[in-house]
């Protein structure tokens, strides 16, 4: 049986403490007065939260840089120390140390954090082991597993099944949870004799700072301490990534008279992890594994952002691991997409080396501009969930694991993007917005709507009026029309297309405001007048 964790790594550091190490270190546990070796593992709290906590476009940039920079601080400090690093990245680490060194090195990492991440909250939790666990796994009596999941309502998937790395690794899982349940948060309390920060609506402000040109605002703004940290980090950013100056300049056109208002949102996150983290069996297995998802997500954006001419015209403000968010033009936020998907598709079929892949949701929000930046990611999260709703319940009822995706057009300033609009005197016809999808679906439903010519998409508007009509007649009224109206196609073929993917998809269900919505954001919509003719 493999080991979990390296050999090699835990014996030098168990050499550099204990000079008389015996040749039956790893079962010997007597030689050890108590348990050597500590897995400390870190997690930044509520890290989206965080990165959106403000206001500004350059701050909430400079706040996933500096949850970045502390992952490199981490890595960089225990490299100097007696430990092995496992991973730290994402606003995660794990690493293995001495027991004595544990507490020196806690209070390390908690005040570079301090320094790095201003505002953030940190956990930090540490398990002590025999040299014996951490290499050939824990003893079923070390989990105690009911009263685990029982204490920190976790469910550890029949444990006895899974790998002993796996089975480690819940623990691990379960002693941060407790640890992050203990914590009380800490806040400081604003008085009258303060002005509040504008950016964060949390500190004080403490200084005046110039913002980037907006006409709907005023050109300067009251900062507080951490919000400046965070926007000079931000501006640090932007010019090393060659992101946009500011949510305006997201935009096909230079000329700031032909901007348009609106902004496209892309949202990515993986499928089923723990599925796949549940067969590593040891420490380079997860190393493998963890390193695979990052690259893979961080060139699929920097492929498309060269295929695209996407620099300075785009910003990633979450992008790690499964993660990935953007902010993009409007008009090509749905080829930016599906680019990805192919990209994305292809490296994460395999992403263990081992022929396992997994799967992931994205969502498509397009909301205007001077939408405030915390409304676009709570907006955001949420039509991800109506993608991971749809694809979890397919899973459930035995479909096989397959990417899946939500749209919505925001007119208003909402985070609320699930919604239901009723047709007909009866209200029996219903449409749901915000409707998740799988991809391959979406990509036939997305192909007919850049094909539909002007007479066509004129066409949309009618329907609406026709569908509250009583329902018998509904579609009697839709063919008529179509016929009449419509010169140029096949009538039975095209009727059938619009039937499927627009009109009807499901009896008493359509989709079309959501049509004549997204019809708004297809870059090429306007060159199809007769592509639909056969």
């Amino acid at each position: 049986m493999p080991d979990i964790f390296s050999r090699e790594k835990i014996y030098g550091i168990l050499k550099n403490r204990y000079s008389d190490l015996p040749n039956d270190w790893i079962e010997n546990n007597d030689f050890f007065k108590q348990k050597p070796l500590t897995v400390l593992s870190y997690d930044v709290d509520s890290i989206k939260n965080y990165i959106f906590s403000s206001s500004e476009f350059k701050a909430i940039i400079g706040a996933s840089k500096m949850v970045s920079d502390y992952d490199k601080k981490v890595t960089e400090f225990l490299s100097k120390e007696n430990s092995y690093v496992v991973h730290a990245v994402g606003g995660t680490g794990l690493a293995v140390i001495l027991k004595d060194d544990s507490k020196r090195i806690e209070e390390e990492l908690r005040q570079s954090f301090k320094e790095i991440v201003p505002g953030g909250f940190l956990t930090i939790s540490k398990v002590d082991f025999y040299p014996s666990e951490l290499i050939h796994g824990l003893k079923k009596v070390d989990l105690n597993t009911s009263q685990l999941e029982k204490e920190f309502n976790l469910k550890f998937n029949n444990l006895t099944e899974q790998t002993d790395f796996y089975k480690l690794f819940s623990l691990l899982a379960s002693n941060m949870r407790e640890e992050k349940n203990s914590k009380s948060t800490e806040m400081k309390r604003i008085t009258p004799e303060f002005d509040l920060c504008e950016a964060c609506n949390t500190y004080p402000a403490s200084e005046i700072i110039h913002r980037a040109a907006d006409p709907n605002e005023s050109n300067t703004m009251k900062v507080c301490e951490i919000c400046k940290k965070k926007i000079d980090s931000g501006e640090e950013k932007i010019k090393k990534e060659k992101f946009a100056d500011s949510l305006l300049d997201i935009d096909t056109e230079h000329d700031k008279d032909k901007q348009t208002d609106w902004l496209g949102v892309i949202y990515i996150d993986g499928n089923n992890l723990g599925k796949v983290y549940s067969r590593i069996k040891t420490d380079k297995e997860y190393i493998t594994l963890s390193q695979n998802i990052e690259n893979a997500s961080e060139s699929a954006v920097k492929q498309v952002i060269k295929e695209k001419n996407l620099e300075n015209k785009y910003a990633a403000p979450i992008l790690g691991g499964d993660d990935i968010m953007l902010f993009v033009p409007a008009k090509q936020a749905f080829k930016i997409f599906l680019r990805l998907d192919e990209i994305l598709s292809e490296k994460f079929g395999n992403i263990d080396g081992k022929g396992n892949g997994i799967s992931y949701c994205g969502s498509i929000l397009f909301c205007k501009k001077s939408m405030p930046l915390k409304m676009i990611f709570e907006a955001s999260s949420n039509l991800l969930k109506q993608a991971k709703s749809k694809f979890y319940n397919d899973y459930k009822n035995g479909q096989t694991e397959k990417n899946y995706i939500a749209t919505r057009v925001l007119w208003n300033n909402s985070t609320e993007v699930k919604s239901e609009e009723f047709f007909s005197p009866n209200n029996d016809i219903k449409e749901i917005m915000a409707e998740g999808m799988e991809i391959s679906y979406f990509k036939s439903y997305l192909k007919l709507l850049e094909s539909l010519n002007s007479d066509e998409k004129k066409f949309l508007i009618k329907v609406v009026k026709l569908m509250n009509e009583i329902s018998p007649v509904i579609k009697l009224n839709i063919n008529y029309f179509f016929v009449k109206n419509i010169k140029n196609v096949q009538h039975e073929q095209r009727l059938k297309e619009l039937y499927t993917y627009i009109f009807f998809p499901e009896e008493n269900r359509t989709r079309v405001l959501s049509s004549i919505d997204l019809l708004n954001f297809i870059e090429e919509g306007e060159k199809n007048e007769n592509k639909s003719g056969h």
